[in-house]
């Protein structure tokens, strides 16, 4: 396999598009279920995190991985396009935006970030404080990618 670009990451896959449920992975290749989402809420695109890193919330740096729905637990390499700003009670949780490694079928940024930005509106069903802000250009995506590298002991 050729070697990855800045650009380029591993990520997992917590939750498939079109899912209505929160998972997490449980550490055995298997996800377990954390907590329903609202009534017609879905997840928008497949769901997960960049391995190697740790954003500033000490959690593993959030992506969303356009194109097909995919099941929990599959690794995949993936290109960063794009971020959405993203805040909550914890503090700043921006949420990548990537496509799968040599996907044709590019969906536009803005048009996805749209989409994500909606979807954090309304994913839980809760008071709790939550700021959603709008695209973040892949250039802002892959300074917060290298950042989140850094702190998680990754390649920056």
């Amino acid at each position: 396999m050729e070697p990855m670009s800045q650009a380029q990451a591993w990520a997992v896959l917590e939750c498939a598009r079109g899912q209505g449920v929160r998972t997490r992975l449980d550490g055995r290749g298997g996800s377990v279920v954390v907590r329903s989402l609202p009534a017609g809420v879905v997840y928008p695109y497949n769901y997960g995190y960049v391995e190697g890193t740790r954003a500033e919330d000490g959690e593993e740096l959030d992506v969303f991985v356009l194109g097909p729905s995919r099941p929990p637990a599959t690794r995949l390499r993936v290109e960063v396009v794009g971020a959405v700003a993203f805040a909550d009670r914890r503090g700043d949780d921006p949420k990548l935006l990537a496509v799968p490694a040599g996907w044709a079928g590019r969906e536009p940024v803005a048009a996805a970030a749209a989409r994500v930005a909606e979807f954090l509106r309304r994913y839980k069903d809760d008071a709790e404080p939550r700021w959603v802000g709008g695209a973040v250009g892949q250039e802002a995506a892959l300074s917060l990618l290298a950042a989140a590298r850094r702190r998680g002991g990754g390649e920056a």
